[in-house]
C-alpha cells in the first residue's frame, strides 16, 4: 500500500475545496440569471392576467343585460 506525503494530501484538499467554490458561484449565477428574471416576469404578468380574467368574467355575466 502506497502512502502519500502530507503535501500531496493538503493539495488534494485544496483542489477539492475549489470545486465547491465553483459550485457556489454557479448557484449565484443561476439565481441572478434565471430565477430573478422569472420572478420579475411573474410580477408583471400576474396582475395583467387577473385584470383580463376579471374583464372576461364581467363581459360574460353582463352580456345578456346589454
Amino acid at each position: 500500500m502506497r502512502k502519500f506525503s502530507r503535501a500531496a494530501t493538503e493539495r488534494s484538499k485544496c483542489e477539492f475545496r475549489g470545486i465547491h467554490w465553483g459550485a457556489a458561484t454557479l448557484d449565484y449565477v443561476l439565481t441572478l440569471a434565471v430565477i430573478l428574471p422569472a420572478v420579475v416576469f411573474i410580477f408583471w404578468a400576474v396582475p395583467r392576467i387577473l385584470q383580463l380574467t376579471y374583464d372576461m368574467v364581467c363581459s360574460l355575466i353582463a352580456w345578456p343585460f346589454l
